[in-house]
């Protein structure tokens, strides 16, 4: 059990970095999608002219 708790201990030390990285990862492409959305908008708006 002692081992274990071990392993689980070193498993938690390394996920915070994991979770910056999805994180980033995800801002990244919500950002993009917002980005994306903006242009089609606009290129909506000139083709309603």
């Amino acid at each position: 059990m002692l081992h274990k708790s071990k392993a689980l201990n070193k498993a938690k030390q390394h996920q915070p970095l994991r979770g910056l990285d999805s994180l980033a990862a995800a801002l990244f492409v919500h950002g993009f999608a917002i980005i994306a959305q903006k242009s089609q908008l606009q290129v909506c708006r000139c083709w309603q002219r």
